[in-house]
Order: C-alpha cells, then structure tokens, then sequence
C-alpha cells in the first residue's frame, strides 16, 4: 500500500462540521501521521534508516516512509510501544501550542509505503520517492512494488 497526506481545509478538528475553527486555524502542540498495530504482543524496530517493522505473531507490518516534508519542516519518523499498539508516527510538529493555518501551509509531502508480511516473506528494500513535482501536485513513487500516486503540495477546501 502507498500513502500520502493530503489536506482539507474548512473541516473540524474531530468531526467534520460541528468544531470548525471561526478563523480556520488549528491549535495543536503535537500533530502527526500514526501507522500502528494493535495486537496481543504487538511489537515495533527500526530495522534500517527508512524502515520500520511491526509484529504480531508470525506476520509482520513493514512501514517504508519516504523523506518527508510538512511545509519548511523534515518529518520525523519515530516507532514505539504502549497499551498492546505498536506504532509508527511522521511527526510533523511537536513542541508549544501554535496555529496552523492549513491553507497557508505549502510544500506537504508526508507518505510512506506500507507491506503485510506472513512467516518467510522477504521485505521489498526500497522506500518510496518523491517525483515530478508540478508546483500544484507532486508525486510518490514506489518502483520496486509498482505503485505510484499523485498527492496535492497544499491544503484544497473541500465544498
């Protein structure tokens, strides 16, 4: 599986019409993108610079997120463990409170690639790329597993 963030403005936080911000920016202090596993024993490592593995018994999800960005910031890919989750997070902000208008937020490319492994199954041992970027679209490529999407560089109001 491929994914990539896309962005919508004029939504709610939780739901999507009952809590929109009046000036539509967002306060968060922690704000990130979650691939995680909930099992019994569910497990996670970092197994190379862009690749994480989660485990549940004899099968494996294999996350390979591709070097991101959320406007001017690098992603930060992390893994951890709690509560029988195991998870991997591209965490876009973390830090004070701060506004996030969306829509002023340019230049969102935050993906990554995602395998279910059973007992045996050999990992594909690339990531995915960021290709041909049209200034509106750009897009995520994952070669070696033939797959590719095109993601929008900004937020889109969605009526």
């Amino acid at each position: 599986m491929l994914s990539g963030l896309g962005l919508l403005t004029n939504r709610g936080d939780w739901h999507v019409h009952l809590d929109r911000p009046e000036n539509g920016v967002f306060v968060a202090r922690d704000l990130r993108v979650r691939y995680e596993l909930v099992a019994e024993g569910a497990s996670v490592a970092q197994v190379a610079e862009e690749r994480f593995e989660m485990t549940a018994g004899e099968y494996r999800a294999i996350v390979h997120p591709a070097s991101s960005l959320f406007g001017d910031r690098a992603v930060q890919w992390v893994c951890g463990e709690e509560d029988g989750k195991a998870y991997v997070d591209g965490i876009c902000y973390q830090g004070e409170s701060k506004g996030f208008d969306l829509s002023a937020v340019s230049g969102i490319q935050v993906g990554a690639a995602l395998e279910v492994l059973g007992p045996g199954e050999v990992a594909i041992p690339s990531s995915p790329v960021w290709v041909a970027d049209d200034g509106d679209q750009v897009e995520l490529t994952w070669a070696d597993a033939g797959l590719a999407l095109s993601v929008p560089l900004r937020a889109h109001e969605l009526h």
